[in-house]
Formats: structure tokens, C-alpha cells, sequence
């Protein structure tokens, strides 16, 4: 791996994170291609002082969250007389509140997002053969989360995409090499390669396929690109802000610990060690006292409250049930729930799944529980504006047909 760099990638749905011992505070994240918005977009030569500025409104339409801003990177992979050929690559942050939260508990930084799938081709151009004429090929790469597809005339690429796992792969390669074909006209499919293990199974009706072996880490390839100036990265605007904002708060408390140091050793030799060590002992016997009794309340108001939890039947497991089915979608749409986990007093998860056509539904669904109220259980008038959840949230969106929704019964002091 690059000196220096350190990488931590999601990889199965878990965050793997650099073994540093702590230390290492700033990682390169390296992502499955699925969660991120990919396209190959030429670029007219009028446009090619500014790519990103070309590139983003094609991005902002296909990504599924319309309304939220993207912060598009390209990657320059052909300049010709003619404009220039891209590789442009957009986190949705609404997509990777998951990935953020993961992140802010392992107190690591970012500095750049690459897409793992990246980190191998320059070790699959390495070994393509030197075509005196440009030959098509269709390359598979796979992955624990998703399969990558990718479309090269010799070293360019021409299209690329994420599949899902369970999908019909003949159909999907075949529309990804007619998005080849209306990018950069019809050319022969002379072969299709697979690398990391990936299925082809079927693709033999579309060219002979055959495994690439001997390609190398693609982390070890996301640490040299990440060295490399001009590639593409990925990271949105706010956790740059917050990147930035904690660069600065170092700076400022490596500089006013160095302060702190300099004037408890003035006060030290000015009043004397002596007394400053009764009056530092002294406060610390407070300080633990003050706790010891903190704790007794706390531990007073968790009785409490514990014992209102149980003799609240208006929040218990069925009657959450009850009111959660009010509000479902109709029975004849294709949502349904799949998972159900009720801890009471504190929080209601539950995971569900549905068709591409009803994924609105979801949404009005989300909305409902969130504007339910307490009288739908109770029936009593005084609950007609307490709402049944202090909070409703669908913390990962919609992810391949598929939705988590989390409803809390806590105020938010109390979490």
C-alpha cells in the first residue's frame, strides 16, 4: 500500500477500518460502486475548461434523492480536438448516513472517496494484450456488495454500472453494451473477462469469457490513485467542511495545549507546587462527590422511569403493532414488513420491502407514522396532538427495494 495512505473501505455492508492503534485520525474510504452515482460522459470541447460544471446535472438525474446537491468529481481519461471523455463519480449524502455514522464513531476523517472497483484497473489494463486495433471487451469485477460492469474499447471506458446481486445478468450486459454502442458506436464484443471471482454465467451467447488472474489488491490500488493528481474523488461538500473545520480545531488545541502547559508552569513556580497540589486535590474530591451523587439521580429517574414504562400499556408491543398497521400501505401493493424489533420504552425498528412502482407508497407510509398521534391508541381527546413517536426516520432510505424505518418513543434529552 502507498506509504502513508490509509484506507478504510465498506466492504459486506461493515466498515473496515485501518489497524493504527488509534492514531491514525484522516483515511482514503474506498466504497462499493453501488453506493455511488458513476457515468462516462464526453464532454463538447466548448465545456472542457469546466467538465464538473457539464457533468453535474447528468449526475443530479439519475441520482434517486433529486433535490440534493452533488459535489461531482471527474476523472480526465481521453482529451481529444473534439472535447474530452470523463469518468464522473458523486457521493448522494442521503445514501451514506450509514457510512457517516460509522465513521464518526471510529473518529476517523476523510479525505477522499474512491470507489474500489477503481483501485484495479490499472492492474486489468496491465494485463489486457496490446490490441493493434482497439478491441471491445466487456469486464465483470466482483465484489461482496455488488457485481461492477465495465465496457472498454482497449484502455477507455465506455460504460460502467453496478449490478445487484439477483438480477437477470444476460438482459443487464446487454443494455450496458448498447449504452457502449450509443456512447461510442457499434464495435464487436470480442470478449468478456471476469476478475475477484465474478459470475458470468449465461454471458457466453454475448463472446467467449474468461477469467483475468493475477490482479492485484484494490486497496493497494485506491492508495496509489489516491497519490495520484487528477483522479476522481468522490467526497461531498459538507464532510469536506467538517474535514476542514477539524483540521482547524487540531491546529487550534495542539496551540493551546502548548499555552496550558506554559502557564501551569508559571502558576507553579509563582503560588507554589504545594498549595496548587491541595487546592488540585480538593477539586478533585469534589469533582467525586458530585458524580457519586449525579449517579444516584440518574440511576433514581431510570427506576422511575422504567417503572412508567411498564405500566403504560399505550406503549406496549401490541398496541405499537396496532398502530403501525393503521397506517400501512393498501394489502394489494407490494410493500410489506420483514423484520420487527420492539424494545420497549425506548425504540421500534422494523425492516420492509418493496416493488420499484410502489416506493412513494414508503415514503407516505414514513410520513404517517411520523404524523401519528397518541389518540389513535388511546382514543381520548386530550392526546389528539401528542404524537404516538417523538421520532421517525428511514436512516438509510430506500437501498435495493428494500427500507428500514426507526421510531423512537424517547424525548430527545432522554437519548
Amino acid at each position: 500500500m502507498a506509504e502513508s495512505v490509509q484506507i478504510a473501505s465498506l466492504q459486506g455492508g461493515e466498515l473496515l477500518v485501518p489497524q493504527s492503534g488509534g492514531k491514525v485520525q484522516e483515511v482514503v474510504l474506498a466504497l462499493p460502486l453501488s453506493r455511488l452515482l458513476v457515468k462516462i460522459i464526453r464532454v463538447p470541447a466548448e465545456n472542457r475548461e469546466d467538465p464538473v460544471a457539464y457533468a453535474t446535472p447528468l449526475l443530479k438525474a439519475m441520482s434517486p434523492y433529486p433535490d440534493e446537491d452533488l459535489s461531482v468529481s471527474c476523472e480526465i481519461l481521453e482529451e481529444t480536438e473534439s472535447g474530452l471523455v470523463v469518468l464522473a463519480a458523486a457521493l448522494p449524502e442521503e445514501s451514506a448516513e450509514d457510512v457517516a455514522t460509522a465513521l464518526d464513531d471510529s473518529g476517523l476523517s476523510v479525505t477522499r472517496i474512491d470507489a474500489l472497483t477503481f483501485g484495479l484497473l490499472e492492474d486489468i489494463f496491465a494485463k489486457l494484450p496490446s490490441d493493434e486495433r482497439p478491441v471491445r471487451r466487456l469486464v465483470l469485477v466482483g465484489g461482496a456488495d455488488c457485481l461492477s460492469a465495465l465496457v472498454l474499447d482497449g484502455r477507455l471506458p465506455v460504460a460502467i454500472r453496478a449490478l445487484s446481486a439477483g438480477g437477470d445478468l444476460v438482459r443487464e450486459m446487454t443494455l450496458l453494451l448498447l449504452e457502449a454502442e450509443e456512447f461510442a458506436g457499434d464495435a464487436p464484443l470480442g470478449e468478456v473477462l471476469t476478475v475477484a471471482g465474478a459470475a458470468a454465467d449465461g454471458l457466453e451467447v454475448l463472446a467467449p469469457v474468461r477469467a483475468l488472474e493475477g490482479v492485484g489488491d484494490a486497496l493497494e490500488g485506491v492508495a496509489k490513485r489516491s497519490q495520484t493528481p487528477g483522479t476522481v474523488n468522490a467526497l461531498p461538500a459538507s464532510w469536506r467542511a467538517v474535514l476542514d473545520e477539524t483540521r482547524f480545531k487540531r491546529k487550534m488545541g495542539f496551540g493551546f495545549g502548548i499555552a496550558a502547559v506554559v502557564w501551569l508552569l508559571a502558576v507553579a513556580f509563582i503560588v507554589g507546587i504545594p498549595k496548587y497540589y491541595r487546592y488540585k486535590t480538593g477539586r478533585v474530591n469534589d469533582r467525586k462527590a458530585q458524580r457519586q451523587q449525579a449517579e444516584k439521580v440518574r440511576q433514581k429517574k431510570a427506576q422511575v422511569e422504567a417503572v412508567e414504562s411498564v405500566s403504560n400499556h399505550d406503549y406496549g408491543a401490541l398496541e405499537a403493532l396496532r398502530a403501525v398497521v393503521t397506517v400501512l400501505p393498501p394489502s394489494d401493493s407490494s410493500v410489506s414488513l420483514t423484520r420487527w424489533n420492539f424494545k420497549r420504552g425506548e425504540e421500534l425498528t422494523f425492516d420492509g420491502t418493496f416493488e420499484e412502482a410502489d416506493k412513494d407508497l414508503v415514503w407516505q407510509f414514513n410520513d404517517r407514522l411520523a404524523s401519528l398521534k397518541l389518540s389513535a391508541v388511546t382514543g381520548a381527546e386530550e392526546d389528539e396532538e401528542v404524537p404516538y413517536f417523538t421520532q421517525v426516520s428511514m436512516p438509510k432510505g430506500l437501498v435495493k427495494k428494500s427500507f428500514t424505518v426507526k421510531c423512537s418513543f424517547k424525548e430527545e434529552e432522554n437519548r
